[in-house]
């Protein structure tokens, strides 16, 4: 079976992209939606802070990794570690054996620092209150909310660095009207000439 490293609570170095990915499960969401999804997968990328969000029906082995397969490793390629907590689905040996398959070290959180994924936990949180706040007058329809939630944070400044998720994945301001207690995205030239060196900076001493 894949090797299982438990990871002591501490500040991680964040590597290098797609180096790492958060993993959580949101739920269950009360009311179901009118398709009977009940959970939200939530996979946060360490380096970018880039979130994907995907509705569940519910929190089995295959639908969770059916799920990563299909929105992150396809279109991310595999990263080289996963960090989640201790839940039933990421601990099934159909979840080892795909983790095996893809060449990724499985880290989890222990028992008793949970807070270890605090990415994924956060954006939960971050999550569960816009949900709040779009669904009220909507509750069953609130999966066609998560790609505006998503992209959203997508689009939304570092507030260490200044760089989006979108920008430190692509390079690239995102064009979009749905921003998040900020104006438009940076389109000036000095911001296209920092970021090859931030990237370049952070990556320093990483294979």
């Amino acid at each position: 079976p894949t090797r299982q490293t438990k990871v002591p609570l501490k500040l991680f170095q964040e590597g290098v992209l797609h180096g790492r990915w958060h993993v959580d499960i949101c739920g269950p969401i009360n009311p179901k939606s009118k398709e009977g999804f009940e959970y939200i997968l939530v996979a946060v990328e360490a380096f970018s802070g880039w979130p994907v969000v995907v509705p569940l029906y519910k929190q089995t082995a295959d639908e969770v990794a059916q799920a990563l397969i299909t929105h992150v490793f396809s279109m991310f390629g595999a990263p080289q570690s996963l960090l989640t907590d201790q839940g039933k689905a990421f601990d099934s040996t159909l979840f080892q054996e795909i983790m095996e398959l893809y060449q990724i070290k499985k880290l989890r959180t222990t028992a008793f620092h949970p807070a270890t994924n605090g990415k994924a936990e956060r954006w939960i949180k971050t999550l569960k209150q816009h949900l709040m706040i779009l669904v009220e007058q909507d509750r069953e329809n609130w999966p066609k909310y998560l790609p505006f939630i998503a992209q959203a944070y997508r689009n939304l400044p570092h507030s260490s660095h200044k760089f989006s998720p979108y920008e430190v994945m692509f390079g690239a301001a995102m064009r979009s009207p749905l921003d998040l207690d900020r104006g438009s995205p940076p389109q000036n030239e000095e911001m296209h000439k920092m970021y090859p060196f931030w990237v370049r900076k952070n990556n320093a001493g990483h294979p």
